[in-house]
This record gives C-alpha cells, sequence and structure tokens, in this order.
C-alpha cells in the first residue's frame, strides 16, 4: 500500500470519526475568539478598574470589597472579570476552551461519545444557538457571568445525570467538581437552579433507588451555603434599589408575588414567541417534524405544528402579519413593560397569558408524542422548566428589560440540550427501535 493510500485513508476516516466537527469548531470558535472585540460596553468601565495602574491585591481586595457592600455578591466572577480585561488575550484562550470543554460534556452525556452522528448534531446546536446574546453587554463581561458559571455548574451536574441514566462516574472526578460548584454558585440565578438540580436529583434517588448520593446531598448544602451568601450580601438590596430607579421606576409598583410571576412569564413568552427569534422557530420546526415522522396521529400532528406556527406568525414574520391583522399586532403589543396587566376582573387581559400557556402545553405534549421513553422525557420535561424558571425569575429583577436577551442564556442552553436529542432523532430513521439513551456505559465509581 502506498503512502498516499495510506494518507488517503487515514483523512478518510477522520471524516468520518467523532473528532472531524470537533476539531472544525475548535477552528471556528479560535477564528471567533481571535476576532470579536473587547472594549466594548461593560468591558471597558470593569477595565478601568484599577485607573490604568498595574492591579495589585490591595485594589483586587478594595474592590470586591466596595461590590460586596454596594452592589453585588459575585465576588468569584467578578474577582476574575476584573483581571481578565487586563489580559484579554488569556480571556480568549480560556473562554475558546471552555466552549470546546462544554462540546465535550454534551458528548460524554450523549452516551455516545465516539458517534460522529451524534457529533455533527451537537456541531449544528452549537451553531443554531444565539451566541451574540453573550456579548451584549461585553463579550468578556457576559461570558464571564453567564458562559463560564454555566460551564463550571454543568461539569459539577455531569455526575448526577450519569447517575441518572444508570452511568457511573469515579469519586476524583465528583471531588473535582466542588469548587467548580462554588465559582457556579456566583451566578445568583444559577446558584437557584442549581439546588433545584440537587434537590431533584435526591428526591428521585430517594424514591427510585432507595438511596441517596453523597455527592448530590454535598453539592445541595454547598449550593445552599451560596444562596445564604447571596441573601446576606448588603449589595444586592443596594444594586436593586438602585437599578428599580435607573432601569424601571413603575417596577416599584410590582409589589405582590403573583404580579413577579407574571412579569417574568410574560417577558419570557414575549422574548420567545413575539419577537423575531429564529432560533426558537427552528426548535419548534424540530420538534413539528419530529412528530410529523415520529407519530401516525393526525390529531398529533396538528398538536406539533401548533407552536410553529404561533412562533412564525407572530415573531418571526410578526411585523409584516401585525401590519395586516389587528389581533396579530394587539397581541404583539400586549406585554409591557410590567407585563400584560393580567386581572380576572377584565377577562381580555388573561388572554395573552393562556395563549402562551396554551403554546407552551402543546411543546410539552409534542415532547410526550416523540419521546416514549418516560425517563428521558421526563428529563427533557425538567430541562424546559429549569430554563422557563431561569427566564422567569427576571420578574423579580428591575432589569427584566434592561438586561436584554442575555437573560434567557440558561433557558436557551435547555432548549438547545433538547433540540439536539430532536435532531438526532430526526437523523436516526432506526430512533424508534432504538433506546433513548443509551445507559449501559460504566467508568467505575461513586456518583
Amino acid at each position: 500500500m502506498t503512502e498516499d493510500r495510506r494518507r488517503g485513508q487515514r483523512l478518510v476516516a477522520f471524516l468520518q470519526s467523532a473528532e472531524c466537527p470537533f476539531v472544525l469548531y475548535a477552528v471556528i470558535i479560535a477564528l471567533q475568539y481571535a476576532l470579536i472585540s473587547t472594549t466594548r460596553n461593560d468591558d471597558v468601565w470593569f477595565a478601568g478598574v484599577f485607573g490604568g495602574s498595574r492591579p495589585t491585591f490591595a485594589a483586587w481586595w478594595g474592590f470586591l470589597g466596595d461590590r460586596w457592600n454596594t452592589w453585588s455578591s459575585r465576588l468569584g466572577i467578578e474577582g476574575l472579570l476584573i483581571l481578565l480585561v487586563q489580559v484579554p488575550v488569556l480571556w480568549r484562550i480560556l473562554t475558546a476552551a471552555i466552549q470546546l470543554a462544554v462540546y465535550r460534556m454534551l458528548m460524554d452525556l450523549s452516551g455516545c461519545p465516539k458517534s460522529s452522528r451524534i457529533s455533527w448534531v451537537i456541531f449544528a446546536v452549537c451553531f443554531i444557538y444565539p451566541l451574540p446574546i453573550l456579548y451584549e453587554a461585553g463579550a468578556i463581561a457576559t461570558t464571564l457571568n453567564y458562559l463560564w458559571p454555566f460551564a463550571a455548574g454543568l461539569f459539577a451536574v455531569v455526575p448526577v445525570i450519569r447517575r441518572f441514566f444508570g452511568r457511573k462516574t469515579g469519586t476524583a472526578r465528583c471531588l473535582s467538581s466542588i469548587p467548580f460548584l462554588i465559582f457556579a454558585c456566583f451566578q445568583e440565578i444559577l446558584c437557584a437552579l442549581l439546588c433545584i438540580v440537587f434537590l431533584a436529583a435526591l428526591l428521585w434517588q430517594w424514591f427510585a433507588e432507595r438511596s441517596i448520593s453523597v455527592y448530590a446531598g454535598g453539592c445541595l448544602a454547598v449550593c445552599v451555603a451560596m444562596v445564604v451568601l447571596i441573601l446576606v450580601c448588603p449589595g444586592n438590596a443596594a444594586r436593586t434599589a438602585q437599578e428599580t430607579a435607573t432601569w424601571l421606576p413603575a417596577y416599584a409598583e410590582v409589589t405582590g408575588l403573583f404580579a413577579k410571576l407574571e412579569l417574568g412569564f410574560s417577558s419570557m413568552a414575549k422574548y420567545l414567541f413575539l419577537s423575531f427569534n429564529p432560533f426558537v422557530s427552528l426548535f419548534c420546526l424540530a420538534l413539528a417534524l419530529s412528530v410529523q415522522f415520529g407519530d401516525n396521529k393526525i390529531l398529533h400532528h396538528l398538536i406539533g405544528w401548533v407552536p410553529f406556527v404561533f412562533t412564525t406568525v407572530f415573531g418571526l414574520v410578526g411585523e409584516r402579519t401585525g401590519s395586516l391583522f389587528g389581533a396579530v399586532a394587539w397581541l404583539r403589543a400586549s406585554v409591557g413593560e410590567l407585563g400584560t396587566g393580567f386581572s380576572v376582573k377584565a377577562p381580555l387581559t388573561m388572554l395573552p397569558d393562556l395563549l402562551f400557556a396554551l403554546v407552551l402545553a402543546c411543546i410539552l405534549l409534542a415532547l410526550h408524542f416523540v419521546i416514549r421513553d418516560p425517563k428521558r422525557y421526563w428529563f427533557c420535561f425538567f430541562l424546559l422548566a429549569l430554563g422557563a424558571a431561569s427566564r422567569m425569575a427576571l420578574g423579580f429583577s428591575p432589569t427584566v428589560w434592561a438586561s436584554g436577551e442575555r437573560t434567557c442564556t440558561f433557558l436557551y442552553i435547555c432548549m438547545s440540550v433538547v433540540l439536539g436529542m430532536l435532531l438526532a432523532r430526526l437523523t436516526d430513521r432506526t430512533a424508534a427501535a432504538a433506546p433513548d439513551m443509551p445507559d449501559t456505559e460504566t467508568s467505575g465509581g461513586a456518583a
């Protein structure tokens, strides 16, 4: 066999392997972070913290003390942030590496780490995800506040997900997750979500296995401790008062629990269904096609297409259809700065939220038609509920609108995982006869 032929065979083997899309993704990410600007919005402000002087421990510690008292409990995040804005090259390298690590973790969680098809699905989902929202407030500041904590939290959650699907994780891997978990918990919303994840893991383990994981219990204790830290931080209350005056003075009128939940729900629905949002439309299209090809009942087909049609008419081409149909324009304008004004005394104000709830119910029903394995379906259900909770929590903040679409980061991530599952099934015509998620892989250990 000639050398050229051997090289050709190696090239073909590489192109057919799971490493090909990963390497391509790495090249694209490297180019992205080589070119992205780090001199916009919050990046500029944080870069000026030391006033052009060389950072010292005293100045660094003094800044964090001031932030604790006047603005934020995100000491771990901002402590890194004010250092990395001084050396953007290091941030570029580390953030690219973190995105690649997330890719690898998703491959591991798929249960098919050597599958070329699954790797291409993850590659596609990574680019369907609306990455620009991670740079809204400045590339360094936004990634440090969202992408980095998410990656750290995912690293900590991987062992409990593996256990849920019947796989084990080594003790050393579990112990190494704790520092990452602590860092992730400096992000307040993510900290609350992680509390829910580990509590749910413990409840499932107890009721399904009649045992509990020391790892999950320890992680829950860490999360609760971090919640206490967030609650006692004087800066968080001070920031809320200042942001109310700056961004949404009318928010002071939103005092009831239901009103804040409604504001969180309707503002989430506006981003999902009433705005130009190709990501959500693609998610709904993949769901509709999955039902179309995976189920033979007409009623199920109709339910499956409802979310896509709704997001297209009211969101994707909403401006054009709104100029033609008054009902479309009315619904698109129904969510104001304080929500829909939901009131049982005025039934018309209830209609938008009822329509949003109907669309969400159709999404969950359509998923049920496609994913028949109960364990995997409830995993998807839990993911979407978790993502929705992360965005609805903004109803308790006066920056519900000012923080922009980046507040949907965790919701979109949860949707991306479900989207990946749908694409995996769409690209595998034998999916109906195959298990929804492999559960035979083991690596020894205690998670």
